[in-house]
């Protein structure tokens, strides 16, 4: 793993736990954050944020299966709805970022009140 991508992991790390500690706002202001930056000029940029949130959406249950989920649904609507506008990118390399980040999820059980996800389940080849 790249040096890029071991920092956007501890950033999705650190604002999980400080989410499960009770300071919501780091978590809050970074969701704001790949919102804005989303759709950037910057080819980087887009990438990096699919990434992030990609890492993000892994780290909410703590990689285990057992384990509840950490995010509200609001913050996972968010979050997916990034990747889902990412997927058409014109950019060869943030639509992969965008591949790796729903292959690390697919797996994930979805909520019943998560209709955007179930609507376009990863595994059900809602992405390309």
């Amino acid at each position: 793993m790249d040096k890029r991508r071991r920092v956007l992991r501890f950033i999705a790390k650190f604002s999980i736990n400080q989410w499960k500690r009770g300071v919501s706002d780091f978590l809050h202001c970074l969701v704001e954050y790949c919102e804005s930056l989303s759709c950037c000029d910057d080819v980087a940029v887009r990438q990096n944020i699919c990434t992030l949130v990609g890492f993000l959406l892994k780290e909410q249950d703590g990689g285990s299966a057992t384990e509840e989920s950490v995010m509200s649904i609001d913050i996972k609507r968010k979050l997916y709805s990034i990747l889902l506008e990412r997927q058409l990118d014109k950019v060869t390399a943030v639509r992969s970022e965008v591949i790796l980040s729903v292959a690390d999820i697919q797996d994930d059980e979805i909520p019943n009140d998560f209709v955007e996800a179930l609507e376009r389940s990863p595994k059900d080849g809602g992405f390309p």
